[in-house]
């Protein structure tokens, strides 16, 4: 009975595109890497821990600074939620952004 509560466990691993400080550019690939299972993230993803599974990660893109210089292809790297600052792309209204989300994560809003 446990493992099938562990399986609606949902982890959120969010990064940035590119860093606000450097601009430092982080792998897009990650949106698809960490969900397969192909990239682990050292010392979260135990292999006998059914509450770490490669599948129960959901990824946050934090395409705010990104998208201001660059497109973003969501087909190629299909982030789970993806978060926008409109003064970053537009240079106003401050304050102003978005959380972009996939139809098929929307459902874990509502939880």
């Amino acid at each position: 009975e446990c493992l099938s509560d562990c399986d609606k466990i949902f982890n959120l691993f969010v990064y940035p595109a590119q860093s606000n400080f450097c601009g430092q550019k982080y792998p897009l690939d990650w949106c698809t890497e960490i969900p397969s299972g192909q990239l682990t993230i050292a010392g979260l993803c135990p292999p006998y821990s059914p509450r770490f599974k490669p599948s129960s990660w959901k990824i946050c893109l934090d395409a705010a600074s990104l998208v201001a210089t660059n497109t973003l292809d969501l087909t190629q790297h299909p982030a789970d939620f993806v978060t926008v600052s409109f003064y970053k792309v537009f240079g106003f209204p401050t304050g102003l952004g978005a959380l972009l989300v996939r139809r098929d994560s929307a459902p874990l809003l509502f939880k």
